[in-house]
């Protein structure tokens, strides 16, 4: 992803702002360094912005890279395709009885949808902040076990973004019953959450944040 124009201040970056004080983005800098240097997840990339106080923002880039292909697929298709396709339609003749046309309409309104949609989702994404994630309790990229206390078995859990969510996998969205009834709690807390199958209660044993 092209980070454009932005700003940073980290000694970490090398020669780049050790004095504290911003630096100007330097397209060539060696981004994999960076992220080695500040020890950040090697399944991350930081985005710059220009801000009065430089942060860090984090978010997993395999999800920002499918995101901006799809809407790079949506945008396409929005500008060149569709209006081909209800160019062609409307030569065919009366529009109010026109299943081409019809079809290419609804499909427009859709994409149209999906595209404000997954651009807000890029833009919620963009707002993963590491220097927010606290270090004791469960956020984003947790791995916790839970005590199930009504049926008597631990389980494992990691919490991560609603597009890698697998609960075959053990892996829940921050956005799920179970995730957002976590979020924020630490070891030994005792949580109610409803479910759609009723409620359940767990006892939080172990966590692991994406410090560890």
């Amino acid at each position: 992803m092209n980070c454009g124009t932005g700003v940073l201040a980290r000694e970490a970056l090398d020669g780049h702002g050790h004095d504290g004080r911003a630096a100007r983005w330097n397209p060539n800098l060696d981004t994999t360094r960076i992220l080695r240097r500040l020890r950040a997840p090697s399944s991350y990339f930081i985005i710059f912005h220009r801000v009065e106080n430089t942060r860090e923002e984090v978010m997993p880039s395999p999800i920002v890279e499918k995101l901006q292909e799809e809407i790079q697929a949506l945008e396409h298709e929005l500008s060149h395709e569709l209006p081909n396709e209800l160019k062609r339609a409307r030569a065919l003749g009366d529009l109010s009885e026109n299943a081409e046309y019809i079809m290419a309409k609804q499909r427009q309104d859709y994409v149209g949808a999906r595209l404000a949609q997954l651009k807000k989702r890029l833009a919620e994404l963009s707002l993963i902040n590491l220097n927010n994630i606290p270090k004791d309790r469960v956020a984003f990229g947790s791995k916790v076990t839970l005590y199930d206390v009504d049926r008597g078995f631990e389980i494992e859990y990691k919490l991560v973004t609603s597009e890698e969510s697998d609960v075959g996998k053990g892996l829940i969205s921050t956005t799920s019953p179970i995730g957002r009834g976590l979020m924020g709690k630490k070891v030994g807390d005792v949580v109610t959450i409803t479910t759609p199958n009723g409620k359940r209660e767990f006892e939080i044993r172990s966590l692991q944040t994406i410090y560890d």
